[in-house]
């Protein structure tokens, strides 16, 4: 039995390995992934409601989000992440409050990746 429980502990550490090796290979990004990504984060009106919202007040808070938005929490909060993995939103936790504002350098980039892209 030990041989057996020992062989299992190899083949699950095997399986391990490979998982995060290709889990890392997924996660390169190329200009064109990046460009994919926050256009897809953009293309949807409440995420653009709240992005220029936000514009306008500097930062906001997740409950003034879901004023914003006239949506529930829950449906909020997916638009806020997929905005901030797509880079466009810094939040910062401020004790029980998450404060949230725009990250104007990667809007910045992303108008630069489109430029590059558009005039090669």
């Amino acid at each position: 039995m030990t041989n057996h429980n020992s062989l299992l502990k190899s083949i699950f550490s095997l399986n391990l390995i490979v998982h995060i090796d290709i889990f890392e290979y997924m996660n390169i990004n190329t200009t064109e992934d990046n460009i994919v990504r926050i256009a897809k984060a953009l293309s949807d009106k409440t995420r653009l409601k709240i992005l220029s919202e936000i514009a306008k007040r500097e930062r906001i808070t997740c409950s003034e989000a879901e004023k914003i938005a006239e949506l529930s929490q829950p449906t909020v909060s997916h638009h806020l992440k997929i905005l901030t993995d797509a880079g466009l939103l810094d939040v910062v936790k401020d004790g029980r409050y998450s404060i949230i504002s725009i990250n104007k350098n990667a809007l910045k980039e992303f108008g630069d990746l489109i430029n590059k892209a558009v005039l090669l």
